[in-house]
């Protein structure tokens, strides 16, 4: 097949944890997503940031709930992956 005649549902571009997560839902959702990166998946800002979530910093309140949330979903999709992702 040409590249050029392929088709897409959605196209995300930036590798990181943003774009990769969206990519990953949309697939999850039964679309067709191209995933444009400029070099090696997460290797820019992503690689380069804080590799935990945690509670303790945060005040009661929205962040902590969402904090909580957070740790909660990662939690339950490592999970869903037959291989360790080192949450």
């Amino acid at each position: 097949m040409n590249p050029k005649s392929k088709t897409y549902d959605a196209v995300v571009i930036g590798g990181g944890a943003i774009g990769t997560s969206v990519a990953f839902h949309l697939c999850r959702r039964g679309m067709k997503v191209a995933l444009v990166e400029r070099g090696d998946l997460a290797s820019g800002t992503s690689s380069r940031c804080d590799t935990y979530a945690m509670l303790a910093d945060k005040k009661p309140g929205e962040d902590t709930l969402l904090g909580y949330k957070s740790i909660t979903y990662l939690k339950e999709l490592a999970s869903s992956f037959s291989y360790d992702v080192e949450l």
